[in-house]
């Protein structure tokens, strides 16, 4: 550059000299040109060492940065695939992975395997959706339960609806059938017995025998006969006629009733009940129904066992509750308490029908009947269920389906 300026003010010189028109008649001047010329010719001679010294100054300069970008590209090409194959690695962890696991779950889900539950062990968006769908399956779970428990529920109903009515139509035929003639047998027995005493002496051996066992055929008639009868109360149950009755006073009556019997007076009954509670029923066949109930709890229950009744609403229904702490009932016995002829009393009392024209009369009324024992030796407790006045269909059955 400066050998650059010193040619250009050499010029500057020489250009000067060349404005005076007569400095080609002066030789002070063409010595002085001559000169300038000579100067200006050493320092063209000059120009290109100077250029080339340049260009290679500028050869290494470029080569140099030449060489710094490239280890600058290998290296941001580096870095590029580094960060690319740790942003790989990150999206098959935090997202594809996590897919995965929520697909794999979501299918042995939708193949029925609602106790399987997703895993994931991140804190992130991925395992609040694997929360939501595990208790998605546990809510579908719990559903899928209630659903099989209300099948077997309303088949268990349906079944025993069935062979309730069933036995209703062949009882009210057989009773009709079988009640004539026997009692013309106990009549025919009584008779003979009068007959036979007056025909045999006081002190003939044979008196004594004939007697009873003409005493044997009018009990056991009579036992057919109430047999029958119970057979014709269950046929014979139906709508009726109903009104509105407080089950507090029907309740009450029953114990009073049943208190005086001889071999219950040493098994106490406790009754609690909060306040009137009404319902539109057949008053005899709701008798019927707390009279079996604690008919059954006093002859499961000892000496001294205590009977406890328990009178409550709950959702539009009254709520009647009958405790033991007698004998008790195994699960196998559960399971067909409420079927006709079915009876485990003691020392083999009764005909296995008053449980089931129990639960035939609640079902007629619209309500329920269940239950329940720890065992044996650890009593028995029956709830009934039945619609309070004034209760609308549409509640009752909403209810069931719930209860069920």
């Amino acid at each position: 550059e400066e050998t650059i300026r010193k040619i250009e003010a050499q010029l500057e010189r020489i250009r000067s000299t060349n404005r005076d028109e007569d400095w080609m008649l002066d030789n002070v001047k063409i010595e002085w040109l001559d000169v300038e010329l000579e100067n200006l010719q050493v320092l063209a001679a000059e120009l290109p060492s100077h250029l080339h010294a340049k260009l290679a100054g500028f050869s290494h300069e470029v080569r140099g940065q030449y060489g710094v970008l490239i280890v600058i590209a290998w290296a941001a090409t580096l870095s590029a695939g580094l960060i690319f194959l740790l942003f790989m690695r990150l999206s098959y962890v935090w997202v594809f992975k996590p897919l995965r696991i929520l697909i794999g779950g979501s299918r042995r889900v939708a193949a029925g395997e609602f106790n399987y539950r997703i895993r994931l062990d991140s804190e992130d968006e991925m395992a609040e959706l694997a929360k939501a769908m595990n208790d998605m399956t546990a809510r579908f779970q719990e559903i899928r339960d209630d659903l099989d428990r209300q099948v077997q529920v309303r088949t268990k109903q349906v079944v025993r609806s069935e062979q309730l009515a069933g036995l209703g139509f062949l009882a009210a035929g057989v009773a009709h059938e079988i009640n004539n003639p026997l009692a013309s047998i106990a009549i025919c027995a009584e008779s003979l017995e009068s007959r036979l005493c007056d025909s045999l002496g006081e002190n003939d051996p044979q008196r004594v025998v004939v007697a009873e066992y003409l005493r044997m055929i009018q009990s056991e008639a009579f036992r057919c006969k109430e047999i029958t009868g119970k057979l014709l109360d269950f046929s014979r149950v139906g709508p009726g006629v109903r009104e509105n009755v407080e089950l507090g006073e029907v309740v009450r009556d029953v114990i009073d009733m049943i208190g005086h019997l001889g071999k219950y007076q040493r098994k106490p009954i406790e009754f609690h009940q909060d306040g009137p509670i009404a319902a539109n029923v057949n008053l005899q066949e709701i008798k019927q129904v707390v009279l079996n109930l604690l008919s059954n709890a006093l002859d499961c229950s000892d000496d001294g066992g205590t009977v406890r009744v328990a009178l409550d609403t709950a959702a539009g229904f009254a709520l009647l509750t009958v405790s033991d702490d007698g004998c008790g009932m195994p699960p196998e016995i559960l399971e067909h308490v409420f079927e006709p002829f079915f009876t485990r009393r003691r020392g083999g009392q009764g005909v296995g029908l008053g449980l089931s024209i129990t639960y035939r009369i609640i079902a007629d009324h619209g309500g329920d009947i269940e239950a329940h024992s720890g065992g044996e030796g650890r009593g028995s407790t029956f709830r009934v269920r039945l619609p309070l006045a004034g209760e609308k269909k549409e509640d009752i059955d909403y209810f069931h389906a719930r209860a069920a």
